[in-house]
C-alpha cells in the first residue's frame, strides 16, 4: 500500500509545480514508477538517475527553487521516486543516498505533503481506502487518479 500512497501523493502535488519542463519530468518519473509495480523492468540505478541527474535531476529542481510550498512539493515527488529506487535495487548495492530509506520514508512524504495541500488528510484517507478496497493495479491506479 504504500507504494501506491507515494504515488498518489506525489500525482497530487504535481500542480504545485511551476515550471512546465521540471513538472513533465516529475510526471514522466512517477508514471516510471507506476509502471515498475507492473513490469519490474527499470532497475534502481535509472530511478536513482531521475534523482540526482546533473541536468535534470528531481534533486536539482528541488534545490533551484525558492518557494517553500514547490520544495514541500519536491521532497514528496524525490520520496517517491527515491522509494521505488530503493525497490528496484532489490538486493543490489544501494548508492549511499537510497540504502538509508526505509519505512519513515512514507511518515517524511506525509509530513511534506500536509504542508502543501489543506486536504491532504483527507486525501490520504481516501487512498487507503481505495487500496484496501481494490487489487487490481489497474482499476487501482485509475481510481486514484479520479482522486486529482
Amino acid at each position: 500500500m504504500k507504494e501506491f500512497i507515494f504515488l498518489a501523493v506525489a500525482e497530487n502535488v504535481l500542480s504545485i509545480l511551476q515550471n512546465k519542463e521540471q513538472k513533465k519530468i516529475a510526471q514522466n518519473a512517477i508514471l516510471d514508477c507506476w509502471n515498475w509495480i507492473e513490469t519490474k523492468e527499470k532497475e534502481g540505478d535509472y530511478f536513482y538517475g531521475l534523482l540526482d541527474h546533473e541536468d535534470r535531476g528531481l534533486v536539482l529542481f528541488q534545490e533551484s527553487t525558492y518557494y517553500k510550498k514547490e520544495i514541500y512539493a519536491w521532497n514528496c515527488i524525490i520520496d517517491a521516486v527515491a522509494y521505488f529506487s530503493k525497490k528496484a535495487y532489490e538486493f543490489n548495492f544501494f548508492p549511499q543516498a537510497i540504502e538509508i530509506i526505509d519505512d519513515t520514508l512514507i511518515e517524511h512524504s506525509i509530513e511534506n505533503f500536509l504542508k502543501c495541500n489543506k486536504n491532504a488528510a483527507c486525501f490520504i484517507d481516501n487512498v487507503i481506502k481505495i487500496c484496501i478496497d481494490i487489487t487490481d493495479i489497474k482499476m487501482l491506479k485509475k481510481k486514484l487518479s479520479q482522486l486529482f
